[in-house]
């Protein structure tokens, strides 16, 4: 074995080890400091799915008044044929 893949698999192992000696007093504090982010992000969340939902009522909109308009052709057109 190389003393390069030795030195990184030592280093591997004292972040691990640390990780476990210092992770519980670490983790608590990580947790807090992640809350105020997370509470943020949920909150952007919810603001782009309301205004996602604004949008797609819009677009609904537009779709609906454009085919009672296409239907109210066709059925003119359908008179329109009949007269003549």
């Amino acid at each position: 074995m190389s003393a390069r893949v030795f030195f990184g698999l030592a280093a591997l192992g004292a972040a691990a080890a640390g990780a476990v000696v210092f992770g519980p007093a670490v983790a608590p504090a990580l947790a807090r400091a992640a809350r105020p982010a997370a509470k943020t992000a949920a909150k952007t969340a919810a603001i782009l799915a309301e205004r996602m939902s604004e949008a797609v009522a819009e677009v609904i909109e537009i779709v609906e008044d454009a085919y009672a308009e296409a239907e109210a052709e066709l059925a003119e057109g359908r008179t329109g044929n009949a007269r003549n």
